[in-house]
């Protein structure tokens, strides 16, 4: 299921300012066991190191993609910007600063691919705050 067949998953993550966070949260899917995936960041125009912490993932990893914004458009426009670059039979969102166990996109795939009636799959969500759930 997770060979060179598989479906491509792409992954949407809009960023502004993301500096504290979007390293682990491109990790949490550069190390997932369903490995087909395409990862676009849509970075707004950040300000902060936001853009050298993705290029060097870039670099890193040819199943991302990094786009800087030349001005901020705004969270929608940037979104959409991440959305249009996409490629895969399945899309998903993650927030720059959210980040996934590692079978979870193995498992949504798993359970779309299995029910052929079904068009969202998606996970229980756990919030952290200062390291605590």
């Amino acid at each position: 299921m997770n060979g060179p067949d598989s479906p491509l998953v792409s992954i949407g993550v809009p960023v502004y300012n993301g500096q504290d966070a979007i390293e682990k949260a491109l990790y949490s899917l550069l190390n997932q066991t369903y490995r087909n995936i395409q990862v676009l960041i849509s970075d707004n125009a950040s300000t902060d190191n936001t853009r050298e912490i993705c290029e060097r993932i870039c670099a890193e990893d040819e199943r991302v993609s990094y786009v800087r914004q030349p001005v901020n458009l705004g969270p929608t426009a940037n979104f959409n910007a991440a959305l249009g670059l996409a490629r895969g039979d399945y899309f998903m969102w993650l927030g720059h600063d959210d980040w996934l166990s590692e079978e979870y996109i193995e498992t949504c795939v798993a359970t779309l691919d299995e029910n052929p009636g079904v068009s969202l799959a998606c996970g229980q969500t756990v919030y952290y705050q200062d390291g605590d759930a």
